[in-house]
């Protein structure tokens, strides 16, 4: 059975990605996987050509690693897809059309290596027979080291299964990266730990170095998208092993977000990818995507220059402040160092999330506070997923009814006293910050105890806002919505 109170907040996105999931989506489970394949290819799109300025004036990334998991048969690998067959297509054509100039400059090269090896050998014979140094040779040699052949421009490239060394050679030629394969248990089985700790930096903004024999240590520059597709039982798995608690403790969990669809909520709701889905919308969110795919290279060929800064306007800066002193106070009771930390990543990537949405819509101006609440909606519903993930299995000893009958009490009394509440109705985040007051202090206590109402009729949720029963004047309960 659905969980209510636990559904992906679809009101909080984009008209243009709401348009696609209408077309696509025929479950509510793939509505999940297309928000979050989604949010990974826009992170591809836009997240290099984009950066956000925090209220505190500090410049920020906006791409994003996005985890994708549910039961097996669920619809990820056909919703994901339409992203991978459209990157590969649209990296193969312009591998296609630089291939003259490659083949140039590969002759070229191979010129200016010849070249420079003969100077080097009359330099090493005038040296072996005592001559003293031919003054015209090493000026030779000093010119032909200013002309070395240009590398011609190269596309973002996709990664399924690598190792750090290819990766660095590929982030030294464009470094807007797609970590991307259509089963990731095998791809999290393999990472080496040097890996993770490059795409962690990567994350904070912090170019990893790499030894190169002939170069010695070199810092470059990389822009990763990781978008990591997997049962959801494999991923469970994974995290309890050595590796995937290095993989949480190193911090790469935890920059993360988490669209998740779980096996017992939808284990009635099979996708079935032989039906006939409209491409209106598709076609729009793809054309999109090569628009910004041709400013990386624009980009790409001025050292990414004059890259774009989005900006909060004053109330979205108001909202932000907000929702962090809701994020502090949460923290105090995460359950484990990887929550703490993915709490401590929500902000941040609150406005990653915000930056990159209203970038890839096409909004003009600066991110406003209707912009920074939807995407807390979905940071804050990601933090749901990933509690869930990692408490698999665990039992709180707490009793959901008995909760749900404090929540209860709070929504037809407390709010009325203390917030004046008279419609019976609050968006999800400001009822979950009253539940906070009341000793529901965990996402998932206070999920669960509105799971129950929901259930039981006496609540909904709906395009982020919850709404009850409410009393009238004799105390009889009549419906508010």
């Amino acid at each position: 059975m659905i969980i209510k109170s636990t559904l992906p907040p679809l009101h909080a996105l984009s008209r243009v990605v709401r348009d696609l999931i209408a077309e696509q989506a025929g479950t509510v489970a793939t509505e999940i996987f297309l928000a979050g394949f989604m949010d990974g290819y826009i992170s591809q799109a836009v997240g290099p050509c984009l950066q956000v300025k925090t209220p505190y004036g500090e410049t920020i990334p906006t791409l994003a690693y996005v985890t994708v998991c549910g039961p097996a048969g669920s619809g990820k690998s056909p919703i994901g897809k339409h992203f991978r067959k459209h990157f590969d297509e649209w990296v193969n054509a312009y591998i296609a059309a630089t291939v003259e100039a490659w083949q140039e400059y590969e002759a070229n090269k191979e010129a200016w290596k010849a070249q420079k090896a003969g100077i080097l050998k009359s330099i090493k014979k005038n040296a072996s027979l005592g001559h003293s140094a031919d003054a015209g040779l090493q000026q030779r040699l000093l010119e032909l080291e200013k002309s070395i052949p240009k590398m011609p421009p190269s596309p973002p490239l996709r990664f399924e299964n690598t190792t750090l060394t290819p990766w660095m050679e590929q982030v030294a030629k464009h470094p807007a990266t797609l970590f991307y394969a259509d089963e990731g248990g095998p791809v999290l089985a393999d990472m080496g730990k040097d890996l993770i700790g490059a795409l962690c930096s990567c994350w904070s903004d912090m170019p990893p170095s790499h030894a190169r024999s002939n170069m010695g240590v070199q810092v470059v520059r990389a822009m990763p998208t990781f978008i990591l597709s997997i049962q959801r039982s494999v991923l469970i798995s994974f995290l309890a092993t050595l590796k995937g608690k290095f993989y949480v403790d190193s911090g790469k969990a935890s920059r993360s977000l988490y669209y998740s669809v779980h096996e017992s909520d939808f284990a009635q709701q099979s996708f079935d990818s032989s039906d006939v889905r409209g491409t209106v919308a598709l076609q729009v969110v793809l054309d999109r995507a090569e628009h910004f795919f041709r400013l990386q290279d624009q980009l790409n060929k001025t050292d990414w220059k004059d890259r774009k800064v989005l900006q909060l306007t004053q109330p979205g800066k108001r909202e932000f402040r907000d929702i962090e002193r809701y994020l502090q106070r949460i923290r105090g009771n995460a359950a484990s160092p990887g929550e703490l930390a993915m709490i401590d990543k929500a902000s941040q990537n609150i406005l990653r999330h915000a930056a990159r949405h209203h970038e890839f819509a096409g909004l003009e101006g600066s991110i406003d506070v209707g912009e920074i609440a939807d995407s807390a909606e979905w940071i804050l519903w990601s933090l749901d997923n990933y509690i869930d993930l990692t408490e698999q299995g665990q039992t709180s000893g707490r009793n959901a009814e008995k909760d749900a009958e404090t929540l209860w009490d709070l929504m037809l009394h407390g709010l009325r006293e203390r917030l004046r509440v008279r419609d019976c109705k609050l968006t999800k985040r400001q009822l979950s910050e009253e539940a906070f007051n009341i000793g529901l202090v965990r996402s998932t206590h206070f999920n669960d105890a509105l799971g129950v109402l929901c259930q039981q009729g006496r609540a909904t949720l709906e395009n982020g806002y919850v709404y009850w029963d409410g009393p009238d004047r004799l105390g009889h309960l009549i419906c508010k919505y």
